[in-house]
């Protein structure tokens, strides 16, 4: 019994779990997987593919995703830009909180190599809020 709690003690210390630094890749986009709707109009539709965020040790990161404009409804056509945003990070016990120029912000939590978080919607980051799941890569995702 002494064991277990000794263990315990061992792998939650008071500054709470392990972070990773490292690149993470997006599990879920407000619980989709995939391309996912961030905004919709009468003639187009906003989307996000492959999204993903490295961390790095010196508290910067940086946050990619392919955003794709379908306006074919609507007479238009398509198109694919890469969105890149960066910023700082800070870490206090299990919460981590992100700070982009220009944006408010935004919290998250963290716990075995998963990071979830909301960031909220502003001219500096997406049109829309995002709840964002996060798993861990070794390796950057293709």
């Amino acid at each position: 019994m002494a064991l277990i709690a000794v263990l315990v003690l061992v792998a939650c210390d008071a500054a709470g779990p392990e972070l990773q630094v490292g690149y993470y890749a997006a599990s879920t986009i407000n619980g989709q997987t995939g391309s996912v709707l961030i905004a919709a109009s009468l003639t187009c539709d906003t989307r996000l593919w492959r999204t993903s965020m490295s961390l790095a040790a010196d508290g910067s990161f940086t946050l990619n995703s392919l955003r794709i404009d379908d306006c074919t409804r609507g007479g238009g056509g398509s198109t694919m830009t890469s969105v890149g945003l960066s910023g700082t990070w800070q870490r206090e016990a299990d919460r981590i909180t992100f700070t982009i120029p220009g944006a408010v912000p935004f919290p998250a939590t963290f716990d075995a190599g998963h990071i979830s978080t909301t960031i909220p919607a502003s001219a500096a980051t997406f049109p829309a809020d995002l709840q964002i799941e996060f798993t861990w890569y070794q390796v950057p995702p293709p």
